[in-house]
């Protein structure tokens, strides 16, 4: 049930996409083209994932996925890079917004900066994305399924492996993470971790 209410809060907010996309003239996608919006993305994702300390601190725990935990639905708004020099200078990364929308426990707003990087001319590309988050879990005292965090804004970064299907489809494979980093105490520093699959729709 978990799934199917993840899957399907994400599909409802991510199946609009080719209705405005293929609405009239100076309809809600030209609105949104003119916002400067590039692609919608939901999905569904695990949470409660643990990583590795460092050096592979990016790299999940492949025993902490279950499926028990799939309770969030994901998604991201993905907005065109400014034509801009500064943008440029830094590899032209497209701005992004984004939830992590838990019905057990932490959620996460986030923003940042995505970098697509093809693969050649596979249709496959990464993503690696930075940026800042705030959520509404607890800063000390948590208990179980909860998690001590710290500070209520967090670092946060993505990476996902995805594959363009066609010129509006494509799948991904995403990681995200958000954490304080210690900035407000190693001992509230458990971190939000989500492992999932998202799919998106580009304008």
């Amino acid at each position: 049930m978990r799934l199917i209410g993840c899957l399907l809060a994400a599909l409802i907010g991510l199946g609009v996409a080719p209705a405005l996309a293929q609405g009239p003239a100076k309809g809600p996608a030209d609105m949104a083209r003119s916002l400067g919006v590039l692609e919608l993305r939901g999905g569904a994702m695990i949470d409660d994932v643990e990583l590795y300390g460092l050096p592979y601190a990016v790299v999940p725990i492949v025993s902490s996925w279950s499926l028990d935990n799939l309770h969030t639905a994901s998604f991201d708004v993905l907005f065109r890079s400014p034509e801009v020099d500064a943008f440029r200078w830094i590899g032209s990364p497209r701005p992004v917004i984004g939830a992590d929308v838990n019905f057990t426990h932490e959620s996460m707003l986030h923003a940042g900066l995505n970098w697509h990087i093809p693969i050649f001319n596979t249709g496959a590309f990464i993503e690696p994305e930075l940026g800042g988050a705030i959520h509404n879990g607890a800063l000390t005292g948590a208990v179980a399924p909860y998690r001590n965090l710290g500070c209520r804004a967090l670092f946060f970064w993505s990476l996902s492996i995805g594959y363009q299907i066609d010129e509006h489809w494509d799948i991904t494979a995403t990681e995200q993470h958000g954490s304080q980093y210690g900035i407000c105490g190693w001992d509230n520093n458990r971190g939000l971790n989500y492992d999932g699959i998202r799919i998106g729709y580009k304008f």
